[in-house]
């Protein structure tokens, strides 16, 4: 299945340090050498060093598989999420340089699941960031099956297709430092068990100010109808409309380009048009790949800022930004990439909805420098240059004349 990585500035010098998630030993694998996942700080000189132990964020008997950096008690230092078969860990980020790991007391351990990946967002706009987990398929050795050759010395798995699925977990953060499982009062387990679940990304495509989700589907095997009458290889993209506390499937809403099926994997999200509103390319296996354009997501307000970091990392990765609008604050986080197989326009997308402007733009640097700007005008790109603000608009807002009111992706 492969592991994940990621980049976090635990320390906040400005350098991006490197995560790397490992296995754990199993039935039919024990290795000389204890698995552990590994933490390495950035010296700042092209070198790293292995600080994991000091850290004590190692993820030892853990199957880990993706990890996912975010601040979630808002304390101004990155926390890590890692993800594993069966448990994962949440390490709370102490600032001293180590991590607590506060999985139980926080209620994020995701037990008996087999989760892939995680992301933080706060799809509830209450400025603590919530917690989305993918989760693979139910499987243990104690259910395991036999499949393919079974001499001496071959090995034999089972296809997918064999096991059942399993929903993916959205953990809405209370803001004590606990989670509680929301997946299926906001209406999202039921809609998504019966597709695959690829390119996935936390989008405002209207502008509403809210965060939807988009996911990309396509399943991993070509003859899948022949095992469950239900799956299909080909599957229809997603697009879930964040109604604020739930989420409803617009998908057939927004034109048929979504609705037709596609055995899609990559997403790549950004405003390729130049026109405010958020489009996506999509990769498909076995045919062509989709540009998908946004027609109408900016009849709403919208910002974007795009971030030159100077102390911190140039393309400003790790950095966090608040903008206040309409007495909302809304928080993102650059990222160094994103969604499967995907990196997306490095410039930070936020809907206004119907104001007229940003109340507050607030950016708080890997290198603790905070920058912060008043007033900040609607329906434009912003240049903000760490420890110096804005320093340059490079392109007003364009309003062409939209197709559709429900703003449909073509």
């Amino acid at each position: 299945m492969g592991a994940g990585a990621a980049w976090i500035d635990f320390d906040e010098d400005g350098w991006l340090d490197a995560y790397l998630v490992n296995s754990a030993p199993t039935k039919v694998y024990q290795p000389d050498q204890p698995l552990r996942s590994a933490l390495f700080r950035n010296n700042g000189d092209g070198t790293f060093s292995n600080v994991t132990a000091r850290a004590g964020v190692a993820a030892e008997g853990l199957f880990g598989m993706g990890v996912a950096v975010g601040d979630y008690d808002n304390d101004g230092d990155q926390d890590l999420f890692v993800v594993g078969y069966r448990r994962s860990i949440l390490y709370r980020n102490d600032g001293d340089g180590s991590f607590t790991d506060v999985t139980d007391r926080a209620g994020v351990a995701n037990r008996d699941k087999w989760g892939s990946s995680g992301a933080w967002f706060d799809y509830d706009n209450d400025g603590r960031l919530d917690l989305i987990v993918v989760n693979y398929l139910d499987w243990t050795p104690e259910t395991n099956l036999y499949c393919g050759e079974r001499r001496p010395g071959y090995r034999a798995y089972c296809h997918p297709n064999k096991y059942r699925g399993q929903t993916m977990t959205l953990y809405r953060n209370r803001g004590d430092g606990t989670f509680e499982d929301v997946v299926f009062s906001t209406k999202l387990g039921y809609e998504t068990f019966q597709t695959s679940g690829f390119g996935t990304r936390f989008v405002d495509y209207d502008n509403d100010g809210r965060l939807d989700v988009f996911v990309v589907n396509g399943h991993v095997m070509d003859n899948i109808e022949l095992f469950h009458a239900k799956t299909t290889y080909a599957e229809p993209k997603l697009i879930f409309r964040n109604l604020g506390g739930h989420f409803r499937n617009v998908t057939r809403q927004l034109g048929p380009d979504l609705s037709r099926a596609k055995v899609s994997r990559a997403a790549a999200f950004g405003d390729y048009d130049n026109d405010g509103d958020e489009d996506v390319l999509v990769s498909n296996n076995g045919d062509q790949a989709e540009l998908l354009r946004n027609d109408g997501g900016n009849q709403r307000s919208w910002l974007q800022v795009r971030l030159v970091g100077v102390k911190s990392n140039r393309d400003g990765i790790g950095a966090s930004v608040v903008v206040r609008a309409n007495g909302l604050d809304q928080r993102d986080q650059r990222t160094g990439g994103g969604s499967y197989q995907s990196a997306h326009d490095p410039r930070l997308h936020f809907g206004l909805g119907t104001s007229d402007r940003a109340d507050s733009v607030e950016v708080r640097w890997p290198s603790g420098t905070i920058d912060r700007l008043e007033n900040v005008p609607a329906n434009q790109a912003i240049t903000v240059r760490e420890g110096q603000g804005l320093v340059r608009t490079p392109r007003r807002g364009v309003r062409p004349t939209p197709r559709s009111a429900n703003a449909p992706y073509q």
